[in-house]
């Protein structure tokens, strides 16, 4: 298995999504809400769980400045 770096901390993120069991990987079974998304810069590489759930508490305790329109 190829161990990646979080971009964010530097550990393993321990990903296996890149694996013939990509279903066995923590990141197939957790929710980023939308905000989250938003912020996240693109990048090939995957935070780790630690990282993705401590970014998640801090954009679910930012308050929604404005709701984007949709089309």
């Amino acid at each position: 298995m190829n161990i990646k770096l979080c971009p964010r901390c530097g550990q393993s993120n321990a990903c296996m999504a890149q694996t013939d069991r990509p279903q066995d990987c923590w990141c197939m079974q957790l929710t980023l809400s939308a905000t989250l998304k938003d912020q996240l810069p693109e990048s090939s590489q995957c935070y780790c769980e630690r990282c993705l759930r401590q970014l998640q508490q801090q954009a679910d305790a930012q308050p929604q400045i404005y709701q984007p329109v949709q089309p």
